[in-house]
């Protein structure tokens, strides 16, 4: 089934291509430790299952995301994204792809965690895109391999090579960390003017593709700095703080009543009612249906609001990079 996809997102939009697929992975036994995946295409997005540690290994130069935290970045070899469980709804190609896929038990990062968290590394709890680890690509055959085999014995190697990609993960992303503490004391800061200029700017366009370059040539800065500096100034992603404006103003068109929940999905920059609902329960702990029933005591009347009618479809994230 093919569905309109545009994962615009470079942490919450980039316009990715019009016409994509979506796949959803079959659900596996809970005994498979480790789960071994060949994905490969046209653009897609991919629906994470639950429960489950991804690590994704493209093979191949392409256009990779995950949403909500991950942008669109240029991925090939040496990329490496780490989505741990029930952090992000889907991951993304959204150009031609090959990649290998890891769905990894969370146990094993639980047990394994702790014992780098002893040796002073921290596997991350949110998505995390690593870059420039070249060296990895040497496992792909023997995952493969391993897979393939489906023993007992090639299930347990299998959980060690899982370990050794945590610890890669945990490596780079100690070296972001540090990297982000040797900052110059000099460098920019956003000023409280700045947050009110990206604010206004957002609430103006809360509709369509938001682009972090733009917010960040609003505020004079390069994309670089700017997603420094707005992470410093509000303890948040873009992508994170796009995501929860656009949930506020869904909120609020639902308090005021008299559109459909698909028509205010589309209004506030989901791409379907179904993404509204995700992310307004994960905001606020019910749905949109939940809010209204509790509101109004029942469905709503529809009044027609020419804002809101026959929305076109935008994009499902909450920013873009270019």
């Amino acid at each position: 089934m093919h569905a309109p996809f545009s994962h615009s997102d470079r942490a919450a939009n980039i316009t990715a291509p019009s016409v994509s697929m979506s796949l959803s992975l079959p659900s596996r036994g809970a005994a498979h430790a480790v789960i071994v995946e060949d994905v490969a295409g046209p653009p897609r997005r991919i629906v994470l299952p639950h429960g489950r540690d991804a690590i994704v290994m493209p093979l191949s130069a392409t256009v990779l995301s995950a949403f909500p935290g991950i942008a669109p970045a240029r991925a090939g070899l040496g990329t490496v994204l780490f989505v741990p469980a029930d952090t992000c709804l889907s991951a993304a190609f959204e150009e031609d792809h090959n990649a290998i896929m890891l769905l990894v038990d969370p146990q094993i990062r639980g047990g394994f965690g702790a014992a780098l968290a002893a040796c002073g590394f921290r596997v991350p709890d949110t998505a995390f895109l690593v870059e420039g680890a070249v060296h990895l690509r040497a496992l792909v055959p023997m995952i493969r391999r391993l897979a393939a085999a489906q023993d007992a014995g090639a299930a347990l190697a299998l959980g060690s090579l899982a370990e050794l990609l945590l610890h890669e993960i945990a490596a780079a992303h100690r070296n972001a960390a540090a990297g982000n503490a040797q900052r110059p004391a000099g460098s920019p800061r956003l000023q409280p003017r700045h947050l009110h200029q990206i604010d206004r700017f957002i609430e103006h366009n809360i509709e369509g593709v938001l682009r972090i370059d733009d917010l960040a040539a609003l505020v004079g800065l390069s994309r670089y700095h700017f997603l420094r500096c707005f992470k410093r100034a509000t303890g948040l992603s873009p992508l994170q703080y796009v995501l929860g404006k656009r949930v506020e103003r869904a909120r609020h068109l639902l308090a005021e009543g008299g559109e459909s929940i698909a028509a205010i999905a589309y209004a506030t920059g989901f791409s379907s009612q179904s993404h509204l609902n995700a992310m307004f329960k994960r905001h606020f702990g019910i749905t949109p249906g939940a809010f209204l029933r509790a509101r109004h005591g029942g469905t709503p009347s529809r009044k027609p609001a020419e804002r809101l009618q026959n929305p076109a479809p935008t994009p499902a994230l909450a920013l873009a990079a270019s």
